[in-house]
Protein backbone atom coordinates (compact mmCIF):
# COMPACT_ATOMS: atom_id res chain seq x y z
CA UNK A 1 0.00 0.00 0.00
CA UNK A 2 2.94 2.34 0.83
CA UNK A 3 4.25 1.88 -2.75
CA UNK A 4 0.92 2.43 -4.18
CA UNK A 5 0.70 5.66 -2.75
CA UNK A 6 3.92 7.38 -2.65
CA UNK A 7 5.86 5.97 -5.45
CA UNK A 8 3.51 8.22 -7.55
CA UNK A 9 4.23 10.60 -5.67
CA UNK A 10 7.56 10.59 -5.83
CA UNK A 11 8.21 10.53 -9.68
CA UNK A 12 5.77 13.55 -9.97
CA UNK A 13 8.04 16.13 -7.57
CA UNK A 14 10.57 18.19 -9.10
CA UNK A 15 13.66 16.52 -7.89
CA UNK A 16 15.81 20.26 -8.30
CA UNK A 17 13.26 21.97 -5.65
CA UNK A 18 12.00 18.87 -3.41
CA UNK A 19 15.79 17.27 -3.13
CA UNK A 20 14.49 16.22 0.94
CA UNK A 21 11.34 15.06 0.00
CA UNK A 22 12.35 12.54 -2.64
CA UNK A 23 15.03 11.67 -0.11
CA UNK A 24 12.12 10.95 2.29
CA UNK A 25 9.71 9.42 -0.32
CA UNK A 26 12.75 7.18 -1.77
CA UNK A 27 13.71 6.10 1.55
CA UNK A 28 10.21 5.22 2.91
CA UNK A 29 9.50 3.32 -0.62
CA UNK A 30 12.61 1.68 -0.32
CA UNK A 31 11.84 -0.09 3.48
CA UNK A 32 8.41 -1.37 2.12
CA UNK A 33 10.23 -3.03 -0.62
CA UNK A 34 12.53 -4.26 1.47
CA UNK A 35 10.06 -5.06 4.42
CA UNK A 36 7.98 -7.42 0.77
CA UNK A 37 11.09 -9.11 -0.14
CA UNK A 38 11.87 -10.40 3.43
CA UNK A 39 8.14 -11.33 3.59
CA UNK A 40 8.28 -13.11 0.45
CA UNK A 41 12.10 -14.59 0.88
CA UNK A 42 11.17 -15.71 4.59
CA UNK A 43 7.82 -17.41 3.21
CA UNK A 44 9.73 -19.77 0.95
CA UNK A 45 12.22 -21.38 3.31
CA UNK A 46 12.36 -24.86 3.34
CA UNK A 47 10.50 -25.29 -0.14
CA UNK A 48 11.33 -25.13 -3.93
CA UNK A 49 10.99 -21.70 -5.78
CA UNK A 50 7.93 -21.24 -8.08
CA UNK A 51 8.03 -19.35 -10.74
CA UNK A 52 5.36 -16.83 -9.09
CA UNK A 53 7.85 -17.14 -6.29
CA UNK A 54 10.58 -15.56 -8.88
CA UNK A 55 8.81 -13.03 -9.71
CA UNK A 56 7.53 -11.67 -6.35
CA UNK A 57 10.94 -11.91 -5.06
CA UNK A 58 12.71 -10.08 -8.38
CA UNK A 59 9.82 -7.44 -8.58
CA UNK A 60 10.48 -6.46 -4.71
CA UNK A 61 14.17 -6.69 -5.05
CA UNK A 62 14.20 -4.82 -8.12
CA UNK A 63 12.15 -1.86 -6.48
CA UNK A 64 14.27 -2.06 -3.21
CA UNK A 65 17.21 -1.24 -5.19
CA UNK A 66 15.88 1.15 -7.06
CA UNK A 67 14.63 3.10 -4.31
CA UNK A 68 17.52 3.22 -2.01
CA UNK A 69 19.63 4.63 -5.10
CA UNK A 70 16.99 7.16 -5.86
CA UNK A 71 18.15 8.08 -2.45
CA UNK A 72 21.62 7.54 -2.40
CA UNK A 73 21.62 10.10 -4.99
CA UNK A 74 19.49 12.27 -3.45
CA UNK A 75 21.67 12.28 -0.28
CA UNK A 76 24.64 13.08 -2.51
CA UNK A 77 22.89 15.75 -4.42
CA UNK A 78 21.44 17.50 -1.16
CA UNK A 79 25.06 16.73 0.30
CA UNK A 80 26.76 18.61 -2.41
CA UNK A 81 24.37 21.78 -2.31
CA UNK A 82 25.43 21.82 1.48
CA UNK A 83 28.44 22.18 0.72
CA UNK A 84 28.53 24.37 -1.67
CA UNK A 85 26.71 26.80 0.84
CA UNK A 86 29.38 26.54 3.45
CA UNK A 87 26.85 24.32 5.86
CA UNK A 88 28.35 21.65 8.11
CA UNK A 89 28.83 18.06 7.03
CA UNK A 90 26.14 15.28 8.24
CA UNK A 91 27.33 13.70 11.81
CA UNK A 92 27.64 9.84 11.54
CA UNK A 93 24.48 9.47 13.10
CA UNK A 94 22.76 11.58 10.24
CA UNK A 95 24.66 9.49 7.48
CA UNK A 96 23.63 6.19 8.76
CA UNK A 97 20.35 6.12 6.20
CA UNK A 98 22.57 6.61 3.64
CA UNK A 99 25.20 3.53 4.52
CA UNK A 100 21.68 1.88 5.52
CA UNK A 101 20.56 1.98 1.85
CA UNK A 102 24.11 0.97 1.04
CA UNK A 103 23.91 -2.30 2.80
CA UNK A 104 20.15 -3.12 1.95
CA UNK A 105 21.28 -2.58 -2.13
CA UNK A 106 23.43 -5.38 -0.90
CA UNK A 107 20.78 -7.62 0.55
CA UNK A 108 18.18 -7.16 -2.62
CA UNK A 109 21.01 -8.13 -4.87
CA UNK A 110 21.94 -11.34 -2.67
CA UNK A 111 17.97 -12.27 -2.48
CA UNK A 112 17.56 -11.46 -6.36
CA UNK A 113 16.75 -14.55 -7.93
CA UNK A 114 17.63 -14.60 -11.71
CA UNK A 115 15.04 -15.36 -14.26
CA UNK A 116 16.05 -19.13 -14.37
CA UNK A 117 16.72 -20.12 -10.79
CA UNK A 118 18.31 -22.76 -12.64
CA UNK A 119 20.39 -21.40 -14.53
CA UNK A 120 24.52 -21.33 -12.51
CA UNK A 121 25.19 -18.66 -15.01
CA UNK A 122 22.63 -16.35 -14.11
CA UNK A 123 23.22 -16.95 -10.23
CA UNK A 124 26.94 -16.29 -10.40
CA UNK A 125 26.23 -13.11 -12.34
CA UNK A 126 23.45 -12.53 -9.02
CA UNK A 127 26.32 -13.12 -6.57
CA UNK A 128 28.94 -11.14 -8.24
CA UNK A 129 26.67 -8.09 -8.65
CA UNK A 130 25.69 -8.91 -4.80
CA UNK A 131 29.56 -9.23 -3.96
CA UNK A 132 30.60 -5.86 -5.22
CA UNK A 133 27.63 -4.32 -3.72
CA UNK A 134 28.72 -5.63 -0.23
CA UNK A 135 32.49 -4.20 -1.16
CA UNK A 136 30.66 -1.14 -1.96
CA UNK A 137 29.14 -0.33 1.40
CA UNK A 138 32.34 -1.41 3.45
CA UNK A 139 34.22 0.96 1.18
CA UNK A 140 31.35 4.09 2.28
CA UNK A 141 31.22 2.84 5.63
CA UNK A 142 35.15 2.87 5.80
CA UNK A 143 35.50 6.54 4.19
CA UNK A 144 31.88 8.03 6.04
CA UNK A 145 32.19 6.48 9.48
CA UNK A 146 35.06 7.55 12.43
CA UNK A 147 36.84 4.96 14.23
CA UNK A 148 34.83 5.90 17.14
CA UNK A 149 31.37 5.66 15.68
CA UNK A 150 31.77 2.19 14.01
CA UNK A 151 29.91 0.53 16.59
CA UNK A 152 27.10 2.74 14.90
CA UNK A 153 27.18 0.31 11.80
CA UNK A 154 29.15 -2.68 13.51
CA UNK A 155 26.05 -5.66 12.85
CA UNK A 156 25.88 -4.40 8.76
CA UNK A 157 29.50 -4.22 8.98
CA UNK A 158 30.09 -7.60 10.31
CA UNK A 159 27.13 -9.31 7.74
CA UNK A 160 29.11 -7.17 4.77
CA UNK A 161 32.54 -8.76 6.02
CA UNK A 162 31.39 -12.15 5.49
CA UNK A 163 29.57 -11.81 2.54
CA UNK A 164 32.25 -10.79 0.86
CA UNK A 165 35.07 -13.97 2.40
CA UNK A 166 31.61 -15.98 1.66
CA UNK A 167 30.61 -15.33 -2.09
CA UNK A 168 33.69 -15.98 -4.14
CA UNK A 169 33.55 -19.18 -3.19
CA UNK A 170 30.02 -19.76 -3.64
CA UNK A 171 30.68 -18.25 -7.00
CA UNK A 172 33.61 -19.74 -7.61
CA UNK A 173 31.50 -23.57 -6.89
CA UNK A 174 28.89 -22.33 -9.91
CA UNK A 175 31.74 -21.42 -12.30
CA UNK A 176 33.06 -25.23 -12.05
CA UNK A 177 29.19 -26.08 -12.57
CA UNK A 178 29.10 -24.61 -15.66
CA UNK A 179 32.15 -25.42 -17.07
Amino acid sequence: RRDNLLSGLLDQLNTEFYTVEHQELAYELGEASREILTANTNRLKGREVARGDVKRIATAAMKTVRYYMHFIKMYEVAEKKDKQSGQETATPEEQLPYLYSHFWIAHALHHMVPNDPKSADAQVKALVESHKAFLRTLEVSKQRLPAEKADLFATEKQICEDMVELLPAQIAQLQRQIG
